[in-house]
Formats: C-alpha cells, structure tokens, sequence
C-alpha cells in the first residue's frame, strides 16, 4: 500500500490547467480586453457639472444732471409727477405704497390732554390708554378718525413741535414743546438799543432765533430758545383717540383731518409720457 508521500498530489504542477487553457465555455478576460471609463467621469460622477457663476446686474443709477434737477424742481410740480407716474408704472405705485402707507391699526395713539400725554415718568413704551379690550379680552387699539383696515400716511407733522415723525413709531415721548405763548421779556435791558423803525417790530421777531433772548415763554417764565416744558408723543390729526362713533363720521373726520391734492391738479395731465407707458 503506497504511502501518503507517495500519492500524486492533485495540487502539484503536473495537475494544473494551463493558464491559458479555457474552463468550458468561459475565457478568463485579459487586461487588453477591459474598458474603464476615463478618469475625469469617474471623479465627477454623480456631480453636477458647474456652472458658470451668474453675472452680476448692476443697478441703475441716477445721473448727476437727474439728481440736480430733483433737487431744484418745484416741490409741487414733482409731487405731481409722482403721482401721475404712479398711475402708469405699477411696481413704483406699490413701491411708494409700501414705503409711505400703513393702516390705522397700526398708528400709535395720542390721547389729547390726558394724564397719560403729561406723565414725564414713562418716557418709553405704549401707555395702558392705548388700547381698549373687547368681550374675549383681547387688546384692541383705541378708535381714531380712520377704521383700523384704512390706509394713512406713515409721515405726519407735529402739530406741537412742527417736526416730521413716523405715526407708527411714537411710543417715546420725544416731542418737546410749550403749552403757552412768547412774550417778550422787559426784565432785562435787551430791548434797549432796539429802534422799531430801523430794525422792526418787536412782536414780529418772536420766530427769530437771533432775538430769542429777548423774549419768554408764558407757561413757564423760561427763554425764548428753551426747547420746550411739556413732553409728549407727537400729535397730528390721524393719530388722535376719538370717542366711539359712528364709521360714517369717522370716515368723513379723517377725510377733514388729511391733507388735500388738489394743489397739485394744474400739473396733472400735462406730463411728459415715456414710450410704452400707458
């Protein structure tokens, strides 16, 4: 009996198929025969190609010559042209909306001679008068001239300190002004060299800043240029609490309160049109 050394070993080389030989109806592949892809699909696979980067528009600008002549233009013959322009180019009328237009709802009340305008104590923040609550609790703002849904002018005049202000935001009390008149001041000698006939009529001068030494406010004895006694939010027309009234009455009050186009009416109608504006 052959031993196990001496049994031919089916691993040995005289057992193993050619490398070239086939294995039924199967070749083995040579290196020749495979195609890869280039390099760059696969490093990009899945990626999306780039793009080129978007061009940048630059916006337009207005020239120096425009710029001068909307500075030196009648103020009431650009109005005008405002308003006419608005009514052929509809982005700038909502441009114009959207920056000078707000509804009542939103106006910050003034409540005309009550403690809550003269409390020097709460210089910031709505005052607990500025609002009202219906049958769920919920806070409401008082009523003024305008229902809450109607649209106003975002930029008011003071009627007190005569400066421009935003209605929606006066909740601090930075509207300084006096309740009484100017006088004019005899208790010191500033009038004495002062001769009517060659440089005018005393009362005359009270809005002349260069004579407010010579003069004295009433309500509280303080000069002429003192900036005010009394701090309040701003005060105009539209944004004043009114009692509950009717929406008929308060339609028409406000119509009162507002200010009138009509000035500008000689100037409509006889603007230059652009082409394709219609």
């Amino acid at each position: 009996m052959a031993s196990a050394d001496d049994r031919p070993n089916k691993y040995s080389n005289e057992n193993l198929p050619s490398l070239k030989a086939g294995f039924g109806h199967a070749i083995l592949p040579s290196h020749e025969s495979t195609h890869l892809p280039p390099l760059r699909e696969i490093l990009n696979y899945g990626r999306p190609r780039p793009q080129p980067p978007p061009q940048r528009v630059e916006p337009p600008k207005v020239s120096r010559a425009l710029a001068d002549a909307i500075y030196t233009i009648d103020d009431n013959l650009l109005r005008s042209m405002v308003i006419e322009y608005c009514e052929s180019l509809p982005a700038l009328r909502e441009g114009f909306e959207t920056k000078l237009l707000v509804k009542a709802k939103d106006v910050a009340r003034y409540h005309a001679d009550s403690d809550s305008e003269d409390d020097k104590e709460s210089l910031i923040g709505s005052s607990p008068e500025d609002a009202d609550y219906d049958s769920k609790g919920e806070k409401k703002p008082k009523p003024i001239a305008l229902m809450d849904d109607e649209l106003t002018p975002r930029y008011a005049t003071c009627e007190n300190c005569t400066n421009k202000f935003d209605v929606t935001k006066n909740d601090e009390r930075q509207c300084f002004w006096h309740t009484g008149d100017k006088e004019v001041n005899d208790d010191d000698d500033f009038w004495a060299d002062h001769d009517e006939d060659c440089h005018g009529i005393i009362d005359d001068l009270k809005d002349d800043s260069t004579y407010d030494d010579g003069f004295k406010w009433s309500c509280c004895g303080e000069n002429g240029s003192s900036p005010g006694c009394k701090s309040t939010k701003h005060k105009a027309g539209v944004n004043q609490v009114v009692e509950k009234v009717s929406s008929r009455w308060r339609k028409r009050k406000a119509e009162e309160d507002l200010p009138r186009h009509n000035r500008f009416a000689p100037y409509v109608g006889a603007l230059p049109r652009m082409p394709g504006w219609h």
